[in-house]
């Protein structure tokens, strides 16, 4: 029990080393190559040694990986460039090494705090590093390797995490002042990197959690507790508004412009060229795409399609986004399964699978102009997301024991 115990607390460190040392510190301090599969692996290792090599059979995670022997496959056959193909697909096996870790972790836990912890710390430091190192003039980001567009995604989708955990039963005033604390933090953040994308997700987010969940999340609070945080939280906005818009003036004003820009500026015209483009090569190559990461070169501009699913079906044809799609699929019908039993959960349980819902919708849409399989954030979402809906099924079978 002891060994078991360990091993899992072993495996939850080199996993969280693993996120923040790749996906954060790495861009801007230092890097070694051959750290970041290291902590991986041996990650996956201590836990399969908890589990004792026991196999969790799981839909999702099934076709996530026939998708990977898909693209692998394709990479050597199809793929204009192998090398691209062959490269980035060992990029999506070291995401769905990350997946495996999430499921894993939840179920020995059953809980997805873990998941949601490791996010949010990982939003929360790379948030800090683009206020004390962040550099560009208009577009902050904490490094020129890193995409202002990847950080925005992290930031908005930490803060619907944090929104999550804000649902929990037992809450204190001081508790709620952090989480809305950190929301304000990583608004800033998004508001930096000037994506409008991050900026539509966070707000419909932060509004959507209100309108289902915010009314229920507070009742059980005292009414002079209610004053007292509104209180608090006035305070705050009015010092985070006051502090951002004396420092970061310019920011502000090319946010202004980009959000005037959504329709009919230059940015979206380039992406709806690029969709039609993606359009063509798909139809040109129906079944097997062009092999992954690969649309970039039957573009005019060289370049992806910023679309997932035009993405998908260029990179992958009807077969690839067959099988990719079965696994978002299998994940949804996790959550949507308990639907037939929704009245018998606790009101805390029943705005958990609210949100829940809301926040794969957001995810969905939000791929028009993201790659979810470019991107770990993206790919970690749906892990957690994943986690969550085995819960509710095995929550479920208790239910129905009954």
């Amino acid at each position: 029990m002891r060994t078991t115990i360990k091993a899992w607390k072993i495996s939850k460190i080199l996993f969280l080393l693993y996120v923040v040392y790749t996906y954060v510190t790495s861009y801007s301090l230092f890097f070694i190559k051959s750290l970041s599969p290291a902590l991986l692996l041996g990650a996956l290792l201590f836990a399969l040694i908890a589990t004792g090599l026991r196999f969790i059979k799981d839909g999702s995670f099934l076709f996530f990986v026939v998708f990977t022997a898909f693209i692998v496959a394709t990479a050597f056959t199809v793929a204009y460039d192998s090398d691209k193909a062959f490269s980035s697909a060992k990029m999506f096996i070291e995401f769905l090494i990350s997946y495996l870790l999430i499921i894993l972790y939840s179920d020995a836990d059953q809980s997805i705090h873990f998941a949601i912890n490791v996010f949010v710390l990982h939003g929360l430091l790379a948030e800090v590093l683009m206020l004390f190192s962040g550099m560009n003039t208009f577009r902050i980001s904490f490094s020129e390797s890193v995409n202002v567009n990847t950080i925005g995604t992290m930031l908005t989708f930490s803060i619907a995490f944090i929104l999550y955990e804000m649902i929990a039963a037992k809450k204190t005033v001081l508790k709620v002042v952090i989480c809305v604390s950190a929301i304000l933090l990583l608004l800033i953040g998004i508001m930096l990197t000037v994506s409008k994308k991050s900026i539509f997700a966070s707000a419909a987010l932060i509004l959507l959690w209100i309108v289902c969940c915010y009314r229920t999340t507070f009742i059980n609070l005292k009414r002079s507790y209610r004053v007292l945080l509104f209180a608090a939280l006035i305070l705050i906005g009015n010092l985070v508004y006051r502090w951002y818009t004396s420092t970061y003036a310019a920011q502000i004003e090319y946010m202004l412009y980009r959000m005037s820009q959504t329709v009919e500026g230059d940015s979206t015209q380039r992406r709806i060229f690029l969709i039609k483009e993606g359009v063509q090569t798909f139809l040109e190559h129906p079944i097997l795409g062009v092999g992954f990461n690969n649309a970039r070169y039957y573009s005019e501009y060289a370049t992806y399609t910023h679309c997932f699913y035009v993405e998908l079906l260029a990179c992958t044809g009807i077969i690839g986004t067959l099988i990719f799609s079965s696994g978002m699929v299998s994940i949804w019908a996790k959550i949507g399964s308990t639907f037939k039993r929704f009245r018998s959960f606790p009101e805390v349980k029943k705005n958990q699978i609210v949100f829940m819902i809301i926040i794969y919708l957001v995810l969905l849409v939000y791929s028009w102009t993201q790659i979810i399989f470019y991107i770990y954030s993206l790919m970690y979402m749906l892990a957690t997301l994943n986690a969550f809906g085995n819960l509710l099924k095995s929550t479920n079978r208790e239910l129905a024991a009954n």
